[in-house]
């Protein structure tokens, strides 16, 4: 069965709301690392590093998933490092 235009405008309705959703997702879980690790630097430009704890609600709203997902990742790899120094530290 050949699909209508009101079946593509219902497809294409339910993936933007999956973008949506996925979005403030991502959103929801870069401000939780920025509480739960302030400490942590999601960005360097030269000699300048950016900690977490400069990202508020409202800085985060205004840059791109992408910036977002970067930043993460950097949290996330910062308290991987700390993980690491953890279990070393342990056993020393």
């Amino acid at each position: 069965m050949r699909k209508t235009s009101k079946d593509y405008r219902k497809e294409l309705l339910g993936f933007r709301k999956s973008v949506e959703s996925t979005e403030a997702h991502i959103q929801t879980r870069l401000l939780d690392l920025v509480e739960k690790f302030p400490d942590a630097i999601v960005s360097k430009r030269g000699m300048d590093m950016f900690k977490a704890r400069c990202l508020s609600k409202t800085w985060v709203d205004g840059l791109s998933v992408e910036t977002q997902l970067d930043y993460i990742e950097s949290i996330e790899e910062h308290t991987a490092s700390l993980e690491h120094h953890v279990q070393v530290s342990m056993y020393e």
